[in-house]
């Protein structure tokens, strides 16, 4: 079990990285 957390620890900050280089890219888009 406590492998299958970290994975999905890993995912949700993957996600969260992923969407702040998107947001980045669209403030850098619109700037």
């Amino acid at each position: 079990a406590g492998d299958v957390r970290i994975d999905a620890a890993k995912q949700v900050v993957c996600a969260a990285g992923d969407g702040a280089t998107a947001a980045v890219d669209i403030i850098e888009f619109l700037g």
